[in-house]
């Protein structure tokens, strides 16, 4: 079956789609509109919804996407993503550190250390000369710890550590893996690990891997600044039960409005958007600042109540510049849920934060759509219209009929977008304009506007018959 051929395929999902969007929709009704760079000859086509488009969403469920041609007919489509579930997280096995033993070599800045490795196997032991910079008086002051993670099974996301830290300072861990113990591979990891004084301060005990880490057969190298006081005991595995999720699309967030109630920053997120973290950052060098989050979830539909401010935890946010070395904080995860509204304020204060220089950005899951182009292009991308029903097809329905698997259908292109936030008004207002023009539904219009003005006339004509009889009863002279 060739790519061309199977469309007619899809002519028996047709009367699914159709009823699942039996009102005819209009591009203009969307607040996001973008045209799609299309190849001619393609029966099928992928479209990766960009940062504008995911912020403009207001269905979860990716409702109000559509795709039309340029006749203005919305054409099937179906959901390829859709945003999942986080991965579970569970805590895994403590692994302790392995002894090092160093040595200063005579007239060098260099240290030898030697990792004793014992082997469950055979029962021997392995031992490794490593050599790296060191400074300060005691040569056995390693900034290094080395772990076995060889029995370690599945992806390890992140590790919790048994770690002394000075107080107030954060430290950035070098995380490397190794087989050999010879030849090490880097680990990207998303920030430091901190720990302020005073009771409900900020901490950060867990060094998170910037993307899951298959460990097992492999050794773990964690090295720090020579300047930190920092030693480390043991970690605990974090393990997830599945893959990655794609990369996160980055949608930037207006300055955030002082809240109405209280303290604090307040933010209102796109009520379609699936927030994965949010990237809080400060644009001059050189800063930290110290906040507490809360959030406030999405109101059950019909509900009166408004739902409780939760605690999201604290937040460090710094922007630390030396040389050409600049560091800054990882984006802060939310907790799965359909949150609406962020809070941030000064940790221990309570206070209202400096908004100057303070910007947030949202990590949000992608969306891929892929659409049937049987219509004349050019096509364009519409998202954003509230109350819209779903038209998606299921993706089997297009992946069955076609030939070739999804990751081979061509991507389209976004072209020149609108952006429109008096959609909606627009929406009501060419719905209107739709009656007045449908003869059938105009003269409906007109009866009823003739019988409201029969009504209105016969209430002021029976308000002129009372007010005449009153003055004729007053003007009568009074009986004997």
């Amino acid at each position: 079956m060739t790519q061309r051929s199977f469309p007619y395929a899809l002519l028996l999902a047709a009367p699914l789609w159709a009823q699942a969007d039996t009102a005819p929709l209009k591009y203009t009704e969307f607040s996001w509109r973008a045209a799609l760079i299309t190849p001619p000859d393609a029966a099928l086509v992928r479209v990766a919804l960009p940062a504008p488009a995911l912020g403009a969403l207001q269905s979860r469920s990716g409702n109000d996407i559509r795709v039309f041609d340029a006749q203005g007919q919305a054409l099937p489509h179906a959901l390829l993503s859709t945003p999942s579930a986080a991965p579970i997280d569970a805590a895994g096995a403590r692994v302790p550190a392995l002894p090092l033993q160093a040595q200063a070599a005579s007239g060098s800045a260099q240290l030898s250390a030697r990792v004793d490795v014992r082997s469950h196997g055979n029962g021997g032991v392995q031992h490794l000369q490593l050599q790296w910079s060191g400074t300060g008086a005691d040569p056995t002051a390693l900034q290094a710890a080395v772990f076995d993670l060889r029995a370690v099974k599945g992806l390890v996301s992140s590790v919790d550590l048994g770690i002394t830290l000075p107080d107030n300072t954060p430290v950035h861990l070098q995380a490397s893996l190794s087989k050999t113990l010879q030849q090490w591979q880097s680990v990207p990891t998303t920030g430091p690990v901190y720990r302020f004084a005073g009771s409900g301060a900020p901490s950060n005990l867990r060094l998170q891997f910037s993307s899951p880490q298959q460990v097992q057969d492999q050794f773990l190298l964690l090295q720090w600044p020579a300047s930190a006081q920092v030693k480390v005991q043991a970690l605990q595995l974090r393990t997830v039960s599945a893959a990655p999720t794609p990369a996160m699309v980055e949608v930037g967030l207006p300055p955030g409005d002082p809240a109405r109630s209280g303290k604090g920053l307040e933010w209102t997120l796109p009520p379609g958007a699936h927030v994965a973290s949010v990237q809080w950052s400060l644009t001059q060098p050189n800063q930290l600042r110290t906040y507490q989050l809360q959030g406030r979830r999405a109101t059950s539909p019909g509900s009166n109540s408004t739902a409780a401010w939760e605690s999201l935890g604290s937040v460090v946010v710094y922007h630390l510049q030396q040389g050409a070395n600049i560091r800054h904080n990882a984006p802060h995860p939310l907790p799965a849920g359909d949150w609406r509204t962020l809070r941030l304020t000064d940790w221990p204060s309570g206070d209202t934060p400096v908004a100057d220089g303070l910007q947030a950005k949202l990590q949000l899951q992608p969306v891929t759509l892929a659409f049937l182009a049987n219509g004349q292009a050019p096509y364009t991308l519409a998202v954003g219209r509230s109350d819209t029903p779903a038209a998606a097809l299921p993706a089997a329905t297009l992946t069955t009929a076609a030939a070739t698997p999804p990751d081979t259908w061509p991507l389209a292109g976004i072209g020149a977008a609108v952006s429109a936030p008096n959609a909606q008004a627009k929406r009501f207002a060419d719905r209107w304009r739709y009656f007045l023009e449908d003869s059938n539904a105009r003269a409906g219009f007109l009866w009823l506007v003739l019988g409201a003005a029969v009504l209105a006339l016969g209430a002021v004509a029976l308000k002129l018959l009372r007010s005449n009889r009153a003055a004729a009863d007053s003007a009568a002279p009074p009986s004997a």
